[in-house]
């Protein structure tokens, strides 16, 4: 198996997970504290 054939399984078990919208939360929870923080000061 390929260098590159490794990267497209693991992107397509990646996304069939739903590693996208789990990323996608991820960075509205970073955006939030983020905001949270600037707030405070």
């Amino acid at each position: 198996m390929t260098y590159y054939c490794a990267v497209y399984i693991l992107h397509r078990f990646l996304t069939r997970i739903g590693f996208k919208n789990a990323l996608a939360s991820d960075l509205r929870l970073i955006q939030r504290d983020n905001r949270v923080v600037d707030d405070g000061r």
